[in-house]
């Protein structure tokens, strides 16, 4: 459940960041205006790519960490596994050798000593299967099995006392007292063997989903980096683009049908700076055709009257 809260917050800052992106663009040129005067067009393409690559490098941070945890989590998923198998493996083939030597030992009338086995190491191997447990079924299945090995154990105990007493069949005691035992917990290995099968078979449909979700972040990341650079497209399209275009057609409209230089900028950097110089020196050229042109009639007038 956590995870899916991180992912669903990790997609709404993705997805949140590039919309709020021209704002707080805009917010921080107020600011920088505020503090330093008339932005410029350095300062404004500076910030915007800064803060693009500001928004990519802490989503590829959040994709490294995101992906890095997912794979931790599934290789300790992967480690229990192995260790659940090796275990109970190590559990099933230990009692069956032990068993076939209480086997044997009956089959040897000369060998009345109890088979040894070595029930510290089984507790160890228990326990550690027990501690890597997370379903509930898969703790259920080790309690009965461990309850079933306890009870087997303890009969299986009683050999030295049987094979010593004159008064008890010693094979009659394996076949009818141990060996049910021996049938019950061989039955709990079975449930607990597909318990730990199915819950590999869970885990291994859950890679998949886990490896979607190791790289979601960072194909979100992906489309937010390729949406932020539309949008600093845009950006410098409606800003410095177009009018760049306006301006020269507007130079061009009046070098070729003297329309008069009429461009409105709205911004208030260089590219103002330069439509307002613009505009200066094309009515001061305006103005001087004009003074040429009435100094011309005035000397064809004074010629015509010579």
């Amino acid at each position: 459940m956590i995870l899916i809260w991180s992912l669903f917050l990790w997609f709404f800052v993705q997805l949140f960041v590039p919309l709020r992106f021209m704002v707080l663009l805009k917010t921080a040129e107020m600011t920088f205006k505020k503090k330093t005067g008339k932005p410029s067009m350095k300062r404004k393409l500076i910030l915007s790519l800064g803060a693009i690559a500001a928004i990519l490098l802490l989503s590829c941070v959040i994709s490294v960490v995101e992906y890095g945890r997912m794979s931790n989590y599934e290789s300790k998923i992967i480690a229990d596994n192995i260790n659940h198998i090796y275990d109970f493996a190590e559990i099933s083939i230990s009692v069956e050798d032990y068993n076939s030597r209480i086997l044997a030992a009956i089959g040897d009338d000369s060998n009345n000593a109890q088979p040894m086995f070595d029930t510290d190491g089984m507790h160890v191997l228990i326990d550690s299967l027990k501690n890597n447990l997370r379903s509930q079924q898969l703790i259920a299945a080790a309690d009965s099995m461990e309850l079933a090995y306890q009870d087997y154990m303890k009969t299986s105990f009683e050999f030295s006392a049987v094979s010593d007493s004159p008064f008890v069949n010693t094979r009659e005691w394996y076949f009818v007292t141990l060996q049910p035992k021996y049938k019950k917990l061989n039955d709990n290995f079975v449930i607990l063997d597909k318990a730990i099968f199915d819950e590999v078979k869970i885990n291994a449909e859950h890679f998949d989903e886990g490896f979607y979700r190791g790289i979601t972040p960072a194909l979100v990341a992906a489309g937010a980096g390729l949406l932020l650079i539309l949008l600093l497209l845009f950006f410098l399209i409606v800003n410095y683009v177009n009018p760049i275009y306006k301006i020269s057609e507007g130079i061009d409209n009046y070098r070729s049908i003297s329309r008069p230089y009429s461009y409105t900028f709205d911004g208030d950097d260089q590219l103002k700076n330069i439509s307002n110089g613009v505009t200066d020196l094309i009515d001061e050229n305006i103005e001087l055709k004009r003074r040429i042109r009435a100094l011309k009639e005035k000397f064809y007038k004074q010629e015509n009257e010579n």
